[in-house]
């Protein structure tokens, strides 16, 4: 989630985004054996509308400040770190640098901030929060708040999405004030944006007409 606290619902949400994601991996095993997808073509760029207001952050490797007090948020350090690998895999793949490096220096100087601190609901702030004001050169701060802690280790990976500025795609009762760039799941998104797709089928990265997968969004992020 971006710029909104995680909603009460979120067990009932998660639920039913399981039943969902069970759906589409049988989708994308019957189309994988039919030949549909082929893992040595590129995949195609991504469409716009993944996007939650057509901001990106500089080309380059984006500094990460990890807060050590995380215990709070359920997570921990190493938590945070191994969320970066997926991500990082694709953007060496088809940009030559991994897009998250752990930063140990002044907080105000790192790109994002990963914090168990300052809100009690998991969400993150970015240019593309109403209001965002910059803090030093931090452009992105993903909280992690205490009430949804049971949570977000699970959902590392899709929160820093959002400081990639990537935006949510759920169902209609996941839509709320707050949401910027929100689109329903549908079959044509497939990854770890999607509240609708399970952690199985995150960061993917396969060819398809009809279909963007997490390779998609990379390879056109830029």
């Amino acid at each position: 989630m971006a710029g909104c606290p995680w909603p009460r619902f979120s067990v009932y949400i998660i639920g039913q985004g399981w039943k969902l994601s069970s759906r589409l991996l049988i989708a994308v095993a019957i189309a994988m054996t039919a030949g549909i997808f082929v893992t040595s073509v590129t995949p195609r760029a991504a469409d716009a509308h993944h996007s939650m207001c057509d901001w990106k952050v500089e080309q380059r490797s984006q500094t990460v400040w990890i807060d050590p007090y995380l215990t709070r948020g359920g997570v921990t350090r190493a938590d945070v770190l191994s969320v970066f690998e997926p991500w990082n895999h694709l953007f060496v793949k088809y940009h030559g640098s991994p897009i998250f490096v752990e930063y140990r220096g002044n907080p105000a100087q790192a790109d994002i901030l990963v914090t168990a601190r300052g809100s009690e609901r998991t969400w993150v702030r970015t240019p593309c929060t109403r209001g965002f004001v910059q803090q030093g050169t931090t452009h992105s701060t993903v909280f992690l708040g205490w009430r949804d802690s049971g949570r977000n280790r699970a959902f590392l990976s899709h929160e820093l999405g959002h400081a990639l500025g990537f935006a949510d795609h759920g169902s209609e009762v996941q839509h709320m004030e707050g949401h910027m760039g929100f689109q329903l799941c549908s079959y044509t998104y497939i990854g770890v944006m999607s509240y609708c797709t399970s952690p199985q089928s995150w960061f993917l990265d396969y060819e398809a007409s009809e279909i963007t997968f997490d390779g998609g969004l990379v390879k056109g992020y830029w």
